[in-house]
C-alpha cells in the first residue's frame, strides 16, 4: 500500500488543478443535470463517448438504481464494462478512498483491466476569443488540455485535496473546498435548483469571493456568500439571498444527504431567528433568507465528503368545507359532512340543497379558527390563514382548518302548473307547453285550472286536482279548427298544377302563397326581311296582376301570406297583357330604322312604329316588320398609272379615276376642269350603269400635252335610282411634261 501511494502521490502533485473539467471514456456515462440532480427517478442517460461534458453547465454524476456503489460490490467478478459503469457513477472522491483501500496486488490489478481508470482526462478552458454558434449566438472558443493522463491519479488527488478543514478542538484549520445544494419547490414543482461550490476557503474569513452558483435559478436572487467560525464550535458556508413567495403559500424547511453531522438550515447562528417568513399573505412577497451550511454537509471537513441537499418548500394548507343541510338534503346526504378539502384559493361549486314544502333562502358561512374560506353565488373560495409554526420542530401546525355553510329554510306553498297546449298543423302537440300558469296553493286543497279561450281552437274540459307534495300539474291540449284554401292559377300554373289546389290550414297558421307561371297570353311575328328573309315566331307569356281573394282568412299580398281563419277561402290568379323587347338589327349598306306593321312605309317620309331594342306591351297576336333603307355611298380618287401611283402627274402621262359606288347608282357624270377639257374634249364624260347595290367604275385618261401646271379638282356625281345624288372632289396635280425628257433625251 504504500508503494502504491507513493507512485500516486507523485503522479498527482505533478497535476496542475484547473477549474473545469470532464471524462472522456469509451464506455457510455449516465448523467443527470443540475436540474435533476437530487433524483435517481428523474437520471437520463446519453452516450458521451469523446464528447466532453461541461461543469459550466452543471453535470452531475448520480448513481442509477441498478447500478451499485463501489464499495459494495465485488470488483474482481465484474467485467471491464460492469466496472467502468460503476466507477462513472460513483464521484472522484469514492474512487479515490477506494483505490487507496487496495493492497499493492490488488492495485496493480484493477489498473491491468481496460477500464474508465486508465484512460485520461481532459479540460477544457477559454481562449478568450469567440465564435458564431449554429443558433448565430456568439459563445466562447474553449482550449482543450489534459487535466490528467489517467483517471485513477485524479481521483487520488481529490482525495487529497478532500484534507482541509481539521476540527483540532474547535479551532477548525486549513483551507476548505467544497460543494452542497440547495432548491425551492413549488407545490412539489421545483422553481429553483442551485449548486454552490466554494473554493480555498478560510473558515471564518468573511464575504466569500471564490464561489460559483450554477442551475435553475428561477426567483432566486443571491446577495452573498460568506465562511463564519461560531464559537469554535462549527464553521461553514452562510448563502445569503432572496426569491419571491407566491400569496397565500407557507414555508417549509428540509435538508437531506449523506454527508457530516450539524446544521444545514434557516436559522441564525445562534437560533434566535427563523429567517424563512413562514406567515401567511395575500400577495407576493419577497422573503430575504440566511442559509447556513456547515463544512460537514458541504464535503469541506476532514472525514466528511457528503453534499447535503437544502430545500424550501412552498406549499398551501388546506380548508375543508362542510355542508350542513339543516333539515333538507345536499349531495344525497342529510347530515354534515365535508364536501370538498382544498388548498388557499382554490374553488369548490356549490349546489343548492332541497327540502319538500320549504325554499332554500341562502347558506350561513361560518369560519373555525385560522379560516378565511368565503362564498360568492355558488363558489366557494377557500382559504387558510391558521397555520401556525413552531419554532422547536421547525413545522406548522393546525393545518387543516374548518368553513361550515348552514343552509337556510323558509315554509312555502306547494306549487302548481297549469299548462296549455295547442295543437300543431301536422296534428302534433308540441313538448313544450304554449303556455303555463303557476302559482301555490294549500296543501290537500282542490284546485281547478282555469282554461284559455284561443280563437281557432276547441276548448277541452276543466280538470281538478288535489294540491300535494309530489307534482301539481294540470295539462290542457286545445285541438284546432281546420278551413280549406282553393289556389285557383287560371289559366296558367301554380306549384306545377294547371288546376286549382286545394290547401286544409288550421286557424291561425299562414301559408306562403307564390305567384304562379302566367299563362301564354299571344304571339308576335317578326319578319326581319334581311339577306336570309328571316322570320321570328316569338310567345308572349301574361304578366301576373293580383290574387283575387274570397271567403275567410286573411291575405298579405306584400308579404305573399295567406292566415287561415274564420270559414274558407279561395285565391283566383288575375293577369295583364305580357311584353316583348325588340331586337335591334344591323344589315351591310343598309340602315335600319325599326319595326312596323306595315312593311312598305318609306322611312325618309314616316318614322316606323317601334324603335329598335323597344319594349312593347302584346296583349294579342301580331306581326311586325324590320324597316331598313339601302345606304347611298359615293367614293373617287385619282392615281398614275406608272409608279408611284400619287395623283402628280406631267402633262401627258396616263392616269386612272376609280369610283366606289353603294346605292343602286344608275348613272355617274365626270367633269374635268375647262383647262385640260378644252385640249381633250373626251376627258368629261356619263357613264350609265345597271343598277346594283355595290358597283364601281374605273376611267382611264391622259393628261394634256398643254394643261397648264397646278392642283386641279375633277367633279364626280353619282345619281341613284330614287333622283338621289352625291358629289365628290378627286384632286390632282400637274408639275412638268413629258416633252421636257423626250427633249433632253434628243440633245
Amino acid at each position: 500500500m504504500k508503494k502504491v501511494l507513493s507512485l500516486i502521490l507523485t503522479a498527482v502533485l505533478m497535476l496542475t488543478p484547473m477549474t473545469c473539467i470532464a471524462a472522456e471514456n469509451t464506455y457510455p456515462l449516465q448523467y443527470v443535470s443540475a436540474e435533476k440532480a437530487n433524483s435517481f427517478e428523474d437520471a437520463v442517460y446519453d452516450v458521451v463517448h469523446s464528447d466532453v461534458v461541461d461543469w459550466s453547465e452543471q453535470v452531475v454524476w448520480e448513481l442509477s438504481e441498478d447500478v451499485s456503489k463501489l464499495e459494495d460490490v465485488e470488483w474482481e467478478s465484474l467485467s471491464d464494462e460492469e466496472l467502468t459503469e460503476v466507477i462513472n457513477h460513483s464521484t472522484y472522491e469514492e474512487v479515490g478512498w477506494f483505490l487507496l483501500g487496495l493492497s499493492d496486488d490488488e492495485f496493480e490489478k484493477i489498473l491491468e483491466r481496460d477500464t474508465t481508470l486508465i484512460y485520461p482526462i481532459y479540460t477544457f478552458q477559454d481562449t478568450g476569443e469567440t465564435t458564431i454558434d449554429e443558433n448565430g449566438e456568439k459563445v466562447p472558443v474553449q482550449e482543450q488540455g489534459i487535466l490528467a493522463e489517467h483517471y485513477y491519479e485524479h481521483a487520488i488527488r481529490s482525495v487529497m485535496t478532500t484534507f482541509k478543514w481539521e476540527d483540532t478542538t474547535g479551532t477548525y484549520t486549513g483551507t476548505a473546498s467544497g460543494y452542497f445544494y440547495f432548491r425551492i419547490k413549488q407545490g412539489g414543482t421545483k422553481t429553483t435548483d442551485l449548486t454552490v461550490r466554494v473554493y480555498n476557503v478560510t473558515a471564518g474569513q468573511g464575504t466569500v469571493s471564490n464561489y460559483e452558483i450554477s442551475g435553475t435559478y428561477g426567483s432566486w436572487k443571491t446577495t452573498s456568500v460568506k465562511s463564519e467560525k461560531i464559537n469554535k464550535e462549527w464553521a461553514g458556508i452562510i448563502l445569503n439571498g432572496k426569491y419571491t413567495k407566491p400569496a397565500h403559500y407557507y414555508t417549509l424547511w428540509s435538508s437531506s444527504g449523506s454527508g457530516g453531522l450539524g446544521r444545514y438550515d434557516p436559522w441564525n447562528s445562534s437560533y434566535t431567528e427563523y429567517t424563512l417568513d413562514y406567515t401567511h399573505s395575500s400577495s407576493n412577497v419577497t422573503d430575504t433568507v440566511r442559509i447556513q451550511v456547515n463544512g460537514c454537509n458541504a464535503g469541506m471537513v476532514e472525514g466528511f465528503s457528503g453534499h447535503y441537499k437544502g430545500t424550501i418548500d412552498l406549499v398551501k394548507y388546506n380548508n375543508a368545507l362542510k355542508i350542513n343541510p339543516n333539515g333538507g338534503t345536499h349531495g344525497g346526504k342529510t347530515s354534515t359532512y365535508t364536501l370538498a378539502t382544498k388548498t388557499c384559493k382554490s374553488t369548490t361549486s356549490v349546489a343548492n340543497p332541497t327540502r319538500a314544502g320549504y325554499e332554500f333562502t341562502g347558506w350561513t358561512l361560518s369560519n373555525g379558527t385560522g379560516a378565511a374560506g368565503s362564498l360568492s353565488g355558488t363558489t366557494f373560495t377557500h382559504c387558510n390563514k391558521g397555520a401556525t409554526f413552531s419554532t422547536d420542530t421547525d413545522v406548522y401546525s393546525n393545518t387543516t382548518v374548518t368553513t361550515t355553510l348552514k343552509a337556510n329554510w323558509v315554509a312555502k306553498d306547494y306549487p302548481y302548473e297549469v299548462r296549455h297546449y295547442k295543437q300543431r298543423s301536422d296534428g302534433s302537440y308540441p313538448d313544450i307547453p304554449d303556455e303555463t300558469v303557476t302559482g301555490t296553493a294549500g296543501n290537500d286543497s282542490s284546485f281547478t285550472g282555469a282554461l284559455k279561450n284561443y280563437p281557432g281552437y276547441i276548448t277541452p274540459k276543466a280538470q281538478t286536482i288535489t294540491i300535494g307534495s309530489g307534482s301539481n300539474v294540470i295539462s290542457y291540449y286545445y285541438k284546432k279548427n281546420t278551413f280549406d284554401l282553393k289556389v285557383n292559377p287560371n289559366g296558367g300554373t301554380w306549384r306545377g298544377n294547371a288546376t286549382p289546389t286545394t290547401l286544409m290550414i288550421p286557424t291561425g297558421d299562414s301559408e306562403i302563397i307564390a305567384d304562379p307561371i302566367p299563362p301564354i297570353g299571344a304571339n308576335v311575328t317578326l319578319y326581319y326581311h334581311d339577306d336570309d328573309d328571316k322570320i321570328v315566331n316569338q310567345e308572349v307569356r301574361s304578366k301576373f296582376s293580383h290574387w283575387e281573394k274570397s271567403g275567410g282568412g286573411i291575405f298579405d299580398a306584400a308579404a305573399k301570406k295567406f292566415t287561415s281563419g274564420n270559414g274558407n277561402a279561395s285565391l283566383k290568379a288575375e293577369y295583364t297583357g305580357g311584353s316583348i323587347t325588340l331586337p335591334v338589327l344591323s344589315r351591310e349598306h343598309y340602315t335600319f330604322y325599326g319595326w312596323d306593321p306595315n312593311p312598305d312605309i318609306d322611312p325618309d317620309t314616316e318614322q316606323p312604329k317601334y324603335q329598335p331594342g323597344e319594349t312593347i306591351p302584346v296583349s294579342s297576336n301580331m306581326e311586325l316588320h324590320a324597316i331598313w333603307k339601302v345606304d347611298f355611298e359615293l367614293d373617287a380618287y385619282i392615281e398614275r398609272v406608272l409608279s408611284p401611283h400619287d395623283p402628280v402627274f406631267e402633262n401627258g402621262e396616263m392616269g386612272v379615276l376609280k369610283v366606289s359606288l353603294v346605292g343602286f347608282v344608275n348613272k355617274v357624270e365626270v367633269t374635268f376642269p375647262y383647262e385640260m377639257s378644252r385640249y381633250d374634249g373626251t376627258l368629261s364624260t356619263t357613264h350609265t350603269l345597271t343598277p346594283k347595290l355595290v358597283d364601281d367604275v374605273t376611267q382611264e385618261f391622259y393628261i394634256p400635252l398643254y394643261s397648264a401646271e397646278g392642283g386641279y379638282r375633277v367633279t364626280v356625281t353619282a345619281y341613284n335610282e330614287e333622283g338621289d345624288s352625291l358629289t365628290v372632289y378627286p384632286n390632282l396635280t400637274i408639275v412638268g411634261s413629258i416633252l421636257d425628257d423626250f427633249r433632253t433625251r434628243l440633245r
